[in-house]
């Protein structure tokens, strides 16, 4: 696997999951295999937002029933999901140590892959933390409100100083302009790193429009509608990625 991507978020409702998707969907048409698992054990709906209903989820990976690739679920010829199960017991009080787990699942799998997803719960619970911080470009969804704010700079300071992560890419989710996201972007970048030693990357922006809502709705990307400003924004978001931040 080439590299790999931690999806967080301090907050729901920030776009997550639309970003997860929607990245995992253009990596595999543009870049090569990807691999997009849903460790948003939560409110798991990575599968939904995909159009696909897998047999099997990450729950039967953790109690041990499967092996990590026997619950991949081929969604396209190079898009695979690994998919959350919603109401799991075995899921609800995830420990540290498991979601350790599901990475060393990952690492099993890595030379099918050329890029890997993880779309993590939000905040910065044990797993999460646990899972988002071996080996991946952490990516924070923010949003413009001040409770996001404390929640995603929470998340930034345990992923900093329990983990050792220096470096966060930063996507402004439900934001019209490049230019209201580099405001956004500088005025979270100076809240940050007032007080932690932390660099944070502005890797990009996305919209609320019609045109997203719409693909929720229909359980379809909106990555697969190359008219659409949305698919050249995360075009440029997974090049950010993939390569430099603006």
């Amino acid at each position: 696997m080439k590299k790999s991507f931690a999806i967080l978020s301090g907050k729901g409702g920030a776009g997550k999951t639309l970003l997860a998707t929607n990245l995992a969907t253009a990596f595999s048409e543009q870049k090569g295999n990807t691999l997009l698992v849903d460790a948003d054990f939560g409110l798991p709906n990575a599968h939904i937002m995909l159009g696909v209903n897998p047999e099997r989820t990450i729950d039967d990976y953790i109690s041990g029933e499967h092996s990590f690739e026997e619950v991949i679920h081929k969604v396209s010829p190079k898009l695979s999901i690994v998919a959350g199960k919603s109401g799991s017991s075995v899921l609800v009080d995830l420990s540290a140590e498991n979601g350790t787990k599901i990475w060393h699942g990952i690492q099993s799998v890595s030379e099918n892959f050329d890029y890997g997803i993880v779309d993590n719960s939000a905040g910065a619970e044990n797993h999460t933390m646990s899972l988002s911080c071996i080996e991946s470009t952490l990516v924070i969804s923010l949003v413009d409100l001040p409770t996001n704010f404390l929640d995603a700079y929470s998340t930034i300071k345990i992923a900093n100083q329990e983990h050792k992560i220096k470096d966060f890419m930063i996507c402004i989710n439900q934001c019209n302009s490049l230019t209201n996201a580099r405001r956004v972007f500088d005025k979270f970048n100076a809240i940050t790193t007032q007080f932690l030693q932390v660099s944070l990357h502005l890797t990009g922006f996305l919209p609320k429009s019609e045109k997203i809502e719409a693909s929720i709705t229909s359980r379809k990307p909106f990555y697969h509608n190359k008219k659409n400003q949305e698919h050249s924004l995360i075009d440029s978001i997974m090049k950010n990625l993939d390569g430099n931040a603006l």
